[in-house]
């Protein structure tokens, strides 16, 4: 939102990815976490002139107010809303994102020195506090292959970008995933030296890592572990060249 040189430099990644599809016909962009609609205004923008320069856009938006916001900044774009993946129609195109995927909820898990425990929130004395428990389900099965960590070594799993994954593979016939955002590999993660993880809490412009303290008045986050995303997005349906 501070330039319009970002939209501009992903408009010429949409025209490579177009190229690279064979130039259809039949051919969309679909944003996810869109705020205001100022970048994809960017992006259409930096297409005009080009053979995507009238390119249908379909946001992903849950929010009323967000979709009213984006209908302003969009006005008299060719864009369409859905509220779910789920409900997009199967298409040829690019669904793309910026700092979508952070903001997935996220397992805290921390080591016991031979294996990991899931951290949980109960309540004591009229406080919130973590709680450990063995993990189960969903959790158990994606920490089967997890190395260990010395006693205490906390960090994050996300799991909850599965159902996306699918969903998206289920209706993008032919097409991109393209997901900007921060996060690291699972290695650079589990480095000997994160030993409290990336979860942050951010309000009023400034970072905490106590997630528990002042509960839904700060924005809880993580970084993006890009090993678990691509190994889930293969298993979803989708493929990297």
């Amino acid at each position: 939102s501070i330039g319009p040189v970002y939209g501009e430099i992903l408009a010429g990644q949409f025209i490579e990815m177009w190229h690279a599809l064979g130039g259809p016909h039949d051919f969309y962009l679909i944003e996810q976490g869109a705020g205001n609609g100022q970048l994809a205004q960017d992006i259409l923008q930096a297409l005009g002139g080009t053979p995507l320069a009238e390119v249908p856009l379909i946001l992903i938006e849950r929010s009323a107010k967000s979709r009213a916001a984006q209908a302003d900044s969009l006005a008299g774009r060719n864009v369409s809303w859905v509220t779910g993946a789920e409900d997009l129609p199967e298409l040829c195109g690019v669904h793309y994102s910026n700092e979508l995927f952070d903001a997935f909820p996220v397992h805290l898990i921390r080591s016991n020195g031979k294996g990991w425990d899931e951290m949980c929130v109960g309540r004591e004395g009229g406080a919130f506090v973590w709680l450990a428990r063995p993990p189960d389900g969903e959790l158990a099965g994606a920490l089967e292959d997890y190395p260990r960590r010395p006693a205490g070594f906390t960090t994050e799993i996300c799991l909850s970008h599965r159902p996306l994954l699918r969903s998206l593979a289920g209706k993008i016939t032919r097409g991109f995933l393209l997901a900007v955002d921060y996060g690291m590999s699972r290695e650079s993660l589990l480095a000997e030296h994160r030993t409290e993880g990336t979860l942050s809490c951010y309000r009023g412009h400034r970072r905490d890592s106590s997630p528990l303290e002042a509960p839904g008045e700060k924005d809880i986050t993580a970084h993006v572990n890009f090993t678990r995303l691509r190994n889930d997005a293969v298993e979803a349906g989708w493929r990297f060249g």
